[in-house]
């Protein structure tokens, strides 16, 4: 009886330690509440508080450089030849042993193959490229930019990903079936994500799409807002977020295009900004690697007084 006591009092405290971990690492979700709230405008209050919560901080933060003006303008900014060739052969060959090894897969359109790098760095295993944990788990130029932009501390490592996508030929022309070729934006407040081609990339085999500008707050924008919180309400059960239905003008996002690159080409862009994936056209392969530092969003980052880095790190020929 004593020993299923203490086992409940295990779990119950186990449950409690993951809802905590939960909530300091929660990020603001797209929208909130139901058709109701949305419908007599939580939306534009929420987007309001984000844009003000932005500009008090920008009055602190008075750092900045050419890439982060870029972003605040544009919504995105590209690197060609981001690594040297040197470190980027080094690149390669990790991401093809992780990824030749890796067993999660998705079947279906695109096949996709993924290996979470940030889950493996945190559970101690060894990355053979020195470049990788130097350029995405430490302080480097990556991380400056992120925080000139957002106007504040990056104290929790990015999510990085290897991702290998591609086309079976028998469904080629038909549509993605996770919805990422359609005109979307993930959140309604400024967030840093960054693509790295580690293979030519172009409009055959799924290039990444920017509507330029469609990033930057205008009334135009929260009243796009408000609407498109309304339709997703409706539809909460499509797990979708397209546009359709509403004028891409309100959005900035007529200028919706292709961002092709060569191998070793770096996009970074706002994820408030309108963007997809490209199509398809080719059963050629799309293998990126993916950074997403949504994490600084949540209330971990904000209360930590100092960078959180893996301690596994220290080993990878540091």
């Amino acid at each position: 009886m004593e020993g299923c006591m203490l086992r409940g009092l295990k779990t119950k405290g186990y449950r409690a330690y993951n809802w905590l971990l939960h909530l300091l690492y929660a990020t603001p979700p797209r929208y909130r509440a139901g058709l109701f709230a949305n419908f007599i405008g939580l939306q534009i209050l929420r987007t309001l508080v984000f844009e003000f919560g932005y500009r008090l901080r920008k009055i602190a933060f008075r750092r900045t450089n050419i890439t982060s003006e870029a972003l605040e303008h544009d919504g995105i900014s590209v690197f060609e030849d981001f690594l040297s060739h040197e470190q980027m052969k080094e690149l390669e060959f990790e991401a093809t042993q992780f990824l030749d090894n890796s067993t999660v897969t998705t079947d279906a359109r695109p096949l996709t193959l993924t290996c979470n790098l940030h889950l493996i760095a945190k559970n101690g295993y060894r990355l053979v490229s020195k470049t990788f944990s130097r350029e995405f788990f430490e302080k480097s130029g990556l991380y400056d930019i992120v925080e000139c932009f957002l106007k504040k501390r990056v104290r929790i490592p990015p999510r990085v990903y290897f991702i290998k996508q591609q086309y079976h030929t028998k469904d080629l022309g038909l549509p993605q079936q996770d919805y990422q070729d359609e005109p979307h934006f993930d959140i309604p407040f400024r967030s840093v994500k960054a693509i790295l081609y580690i293979g030519d990339t172009d409009d055959s085999n799924g290039a990444f799409n920017y509507a330029r500008g469609s990033n930057r707050f205008t009334l135009q924008r929260l009243l796009g807002e408000y609407l498109h919180s309304i339709m997703s309400s409706k539809n909460k059960k499509t797990h979708r977020n397209p546009l359709q239905g509403l004028k891409l003008s309100r959005f900035r996002a007529e200028s919706l295009g292709s961002v092709p690159g060569k191998k070793n080409t770096l996009i970074i862009f706002d994820a408030r900004g309108v963007h997809r994936r490209g199509d398809f056209k080719t059963d050629h392969p799309r293998e990126t690697i993916f950074i997403d530092f949504r994490d600084t969003d949540s209330w971990m980052n904000s209360i930590m007084a100092a960078p959180i880095m893996p301690r596994q790190l220290k080993k990878f020929g540091r």
